[in-house]
């Protein structure tokens, strides 16, 4: 019996220390979980707030859907339309100023939600994104 119960306190230690250590994985943008959930919280905006923004003229607005969702609803006239799912998406990201002020959309808020975390890494200094997307505009 004695052998049994340590085989389960050696079983749930084990299990623990993987899940604490899983956690603190880095993922693909260089940030642990936690972080990369903190970026994403202070990134967003509400659409009363993104559009206040949007309509000071201070930020350059990204549209990361795809050419078909834009043919179909355009809610920023004056928004840069980038393919999130095209190849050279980083590429053209890349290619803008790290010190402006940018505002992203997609649909539902997991494009841009992404896009968010690919300019942190790159080093921009001011995203915000869409909560919930456009979805939750019309």
């Amino acid at each position: 019996m004695k052998k049994f119960i340590t085989a389960i306190i050696v079983l749930a230690v084990v299990i623990g220390g993987y899940f604490l250590w899983s956690s603190n994985e880095v993922n693909d943008y260089g940030l642990t979980d936690e972080e990369q959930e903190m970026i994403l919280q202070d990134s967003q905006l509400s659409l009363r707030d993104f559009s206040i923004k949007a309509k000071s003229g201070e930020y350059t607005i990204l549209d990361v859907r795809t050419p078909e969702e834009i043919a179909e609803y355009k809610p920023f006239a004056d928004a840069v339309e980038l393919d999130f799912y095209e190849e050279d998406f980083e590429d053209k990201i890349k290619a803008y100023d790290r010190e402006g002020k940018y505002l992203v959309y997609c649909m539902s808020g997991g494009r841009s939600g992404q896009a968010v975390l690919l300019m942190n890494k790159l080093g921009f200094t001011e995203v915000f994104d869409l909560a919930g997307g456009i979805i939750n505009a019309r």
